[in-house]
């Protein structure tokens, strides 16, 4: 009887570890209250792509990115939707050697506009480069509350944790 409830544990391990091996990367956003370190549950996130080159936004269709968090403040993002670029998707007859190196750069540089759309003010930069938060991750600053002790998020592979806190009364949302 004991052996049959190790096997079977041993079989949910196996497929629960096949089934993420399976699923694209997954980049998380954590939003976290700049006040007292609290997640921020259930608010708006926005995820534009930067051209290095021109430091605007990349204009295409499904763009920016949306996304809510959920009860624990994170917001999960599919890592192939953040690294192509409009170059890559379309075929090109041309076989322009410009635009070959300029699609390689954009795919190598790409950085990361993260915004908060929740009703709040954004405490933290929001532009991260993409090869940073895949290798180590991020951590924002924190600009609302200077006091606040960053130490107590490590920077972990695929995640970026930003600060955001509430309008007070005398802003009325007015940013």
């Amino acid at each position: 009887m004991r052996s049959y409830w190790i096997v079977s544990a041993l079989c949910c391990l196996v497929a629960v570890a096949s089934h993420a091996q399976q699923g694209s990367p997954i980049i998380t956003v954590q939003l976290i209250n700049a006040t007292d370190g609290k997640p921020v549950p259930r608010r708006g996130v926005l995820v534009y792509r930067i051209n290095p080159d021109t430091h605007r936004p990349i204009v295409e269709q499904g763009m920016p990115l949306q996304g809510t968090a959920d009860d624990d403040g994170r917001v999960l993002f599919p890592d192939e939707k953040l690294r192509s670029t409009p170059s890559e998707n379309q075929s090109s007859n041309s076989g322009d050697k410009r635009e070959a190196v300029s699609r390689q750069r954009l795919s190598k540089l790409l950085d990361l506009q993260i915004t908060y759309a929740g009703g709040g003010i954004q405490c933290s930069t929001g532009l991260f480069s993409l090869d940073e938060i895949r290798t180590s991750g991020v951590v924002g600053d924190n600009h609302c509350n200077r006091k606040f002790d960053l130490t107590k998020f490590k920077r972990t592979p695929r995640e970026v944790v930003i600060f955001v806190r509430k309008y007070r009364w005398w802003e009325n949302g007015s940013e």
